[in-house]
């Protein structure tokens, strides 16, 4: 996604991601990273809700976010 490089930190990847959701709204891949960082950070709503637009966005993504999805249903 845009600017998101290995390495960088949760904050400086939710930075970039978000960014990139704004530019391009609809981006499947950019919202399951964004939602990956979510779950990583505790953020269960804000997880859920990226990941879940995610697989609306691309329905191919559910198998590999399955068990993100599942996190997110189990700590809520």
């Amino acid at each position: 996604a845009l600017g998101v490089r290995a390495g960088m930190s949760r904050a400086g990847a939710l930075k970039a991601l978000t960014r990139a959701i704004q530019l391009a709204p609809g981006d499947a891949d950019s919202l399951a990273a964004r939602g990956k960082v979510y779950l990583s950070l505790r953020r269960y709503r804000s997880a859920g809700d990226d990941l879940n637009a995610a697989v609306a966005a691309n329905p191919s993504l559910q198998p590999e976010l399955a068990a993100a999805i599942q996190e997110v249903r189990d700590k809520q």
